[in-house]
């Protein structure tokens, strides 16, 4: 059984947006929103490790709208030490690792 996307998380400044991509009826809205935000010329994502989510992307039902994505700020490329995670990037520029005592899950 091939696993498949269930879950995507959106943040804004003041907000936190989970998205059950499992849903059939989410299937345009999700769509249309990757459509917005993988077109900006200028920077609109800023993420870690953005290769992984494209990777799965690109073998969900929006294969083809993230296929050639813009707009992308991937800070593990932005440092230039592929090797290191996020907690050791957090470490690195505020002093202290991320605390993941409560993750539950590989994202």
């Amino acid at each position: 059984l091939q696993p498949s996307l269930a879950l995507m998380q959106l943040a804004t400044s003041d907000r936190v947006f989970l998205v059950d991509l499992s849903r059939d009826d989410m299937r345009g809205p999700v769509s249309s929103l990757l459509e917005m935000l993988f077109s900006s010329e200028r920077p609109l994502l800023i993420g870690f490790a953005f290769q992984n989510d494209l990777r799965e992307l690109g073998r969900s039902p929006w294969a083809e709208i993230s296929r050639h994505p813009k707009g992308l700020c991937d800070l593990q490329q932005l440092v230039g030490r592929p090797q290191d995670g996020l907690s050791k990037l957090a470490e690195c520029t505020l002093g202290a690792p991320l605390c993941k005592a409560e993750q539950r899950s590989y994202w």
